[in-house]
């Protein structure tokens, strides 16, 4: 008999480096998620008016729209999405509160942290 595989839930990842969102795609879906990466925010924001994502993991510094911007838009948008900040710099922290973010993860993130943080 067949089993189902039972998704977590649906993850957007947001990072401008291949090679970072390659091992993160990986791993999410070797842990049962589901998972659409893109490069840069304006993409996002293009996914997020068709699809539906349970988080969003993102750096907090990439190039062009700022997060502060990014992150009111989802949260007009799509509030029950929860957004998850990675960041290099641990003194952004409290900005990321400020923010209404929950987790923000400084680099090199523990992968296990990080899959806690989306269970």
């Amino acid at each position: 008999m067949l089993q189902r595989i039972q998704m977590a839930a649906n993850v957007l990842l947001i990072d401008s480096d291949l090679d970072n969102s390659g091992v993160f795609c990986l791993t999410l879906l070797q842990n049962g998620f589901g998972v659409r990466a893109v490069q840069t925010r304006a993409e996002a924001l293009e996914v997020l008016q068709k699809y539906r994502f349970d988080y969003i993991v993102m750096d907090l510094f990439m190039p062009g729209m700022g997060p502060e911007d990014f992150i009111d838009d989802v949260n007009a948008n799509s509030p029950q999405t929860e957004i998850v900040l990675l960041t290099s710099s641990d003194d952004v922290v409290d900005r990321a509160r400020a923010l209404g973010i929950r987790h923000c993860f400084t680099r090199p993130i523990k992968m296990e942290n990080l899959l806690a943080a989306l269970g």
